[in-house]
């Protein structure tokens, strides 16, 4: 997460969501927004103890049409700021300012109420505690948080001169 949140410009929005189970499916949920469980997290879901997830968007994966299936944010444009051929949105969901980046061709103003899409293969979960990423099932991969690991434990020697 500590990287999905500064790579790109503006960065990525996270999101508090609930996890609610309904016989086989599983909605993320919080006040305005709506986000069916993405196929590729069926499996590492499973480890998540409680029901509390992050979701993480980009803003130029959030449009207002998608034909794809799709996770919604309903809110209020509050902000809008027109750059040329795009428009960058602060859409007040809830209690969460989600900036999205849209093409200016939506006409969105100040004061509009509005539901931006999302597809699914472009949302992202992580783990509230570890704040780990669970992108796929990891299935007994090892997950590594620090540099790469060494295959010898030789000292490096120094380069001759």
């Amino acid at each position: 997460r500590f990287v999905a949140g500064f790579i790109g410009s503006p960065s990525m929005n996270f999101i508090d969501v609930e996890i609610q189970r309904n016989g086989d499916s599983i909605m993320l949920k919080a006040e305005g927004v709506e986000i069916p469980l993405p196929a590729r997290y069926k499996t590492s879901i499973k480890s998540i103890k409680g029901d509390k997830l992050v979701a993480g968007v980009r803003p130029e994966h959030l449009d207002v049409s998608q034909e794809e299936p799709y996770a919604t944010l309903s809110g209020n444009a509050n902000v809008v700021e027109y750059l040329g051929n795009e428009e960058l949105i602060h859409l007040t969901v809830g209690e969460l300012d989600i900036v999205a980046l849209v093409g200016s061709d939506n006409r969105v103003k100040p004061g509009d109420d509005m539901t931006l899409k999302v597809a699914l293969d472009k949302v992202h979960l992580f783990d509230p505690e570890s704040t780990l990423a669970m992108d796929k099932a990891s299935d007994g991969l090892e997950i590594r948080t620090g540099g790469a690991k060494r295959k010898d434990k030789q000292e490096p020697k120094p380069a001759s001169v």
